[in-house]
Parts: structure tokens; sequence; C-alpha cells
């Protein structure tokens, strides 16, 4: 992506959330990706986030990834109309 990194979980959300060790390996990369690019906290968001689409899925745990990742819940998670369901 030419403004961000996207990064791609295989599974479907909808239905059951990421297995343990996807997320994991989800935290490890965002880590490392947010210390070699200096990627700021706010700029750590998914896909449904800023665009109209279900994915990664209402099953994806944010209140966990964000707790993981030890950073707060951006204000644009908190908007209902933004994230459908939360974990």
């Amino acid at each position: 992506n030419e403004f961000g990194v996207g990064i791609c979980l295989v599974g479907n959300f909808q239905n059951r959330p990421p297995t343990r060790k996807q997320m994991e390996t989800l935290v490890r990369l965002i880590e490392r990706l947010r210390d070699q690019y200096g990627i700021s906290e706010q700029a750590v968001f998914g896909h449904r986030h800023v665009r109209g689409t279900a994915c990664p899925g209402a099953k994806f745990p944010w209140k966990s990834l964000y707790a993981r990742l030890r950073l707060a819940s951006p204000a644009h998670l908190a908007r209902r109309d933004a994230v459908p369901t939360y974990d």
C-alpha cells in the first residue's frame, strides 16, 4: 500500500476468531513494524475502519489486540458505526 502496511490473516472471522497462534504472530509483527518504521499508536487500525467492509469480521478481537499491544483503542474504534461488534 502507498500509505500503509496491509496485514492479512487467513480465515473467516465472521464465524470464529483468529487462533491464539495467529494473534501471537500478529502482535509480534505489528510491534516489529511499529519499531522499524516508527508507526504511531493512532495508525494501527483495521480495514473496516477505513472502508465500508466487514473485514476482518465480527469475531475479530479488537479489544484484545489493542490490550496485547499495550495501545489505547483509538476513538474511531469506539464508534458504533465503525465497529459493529467488539470481542
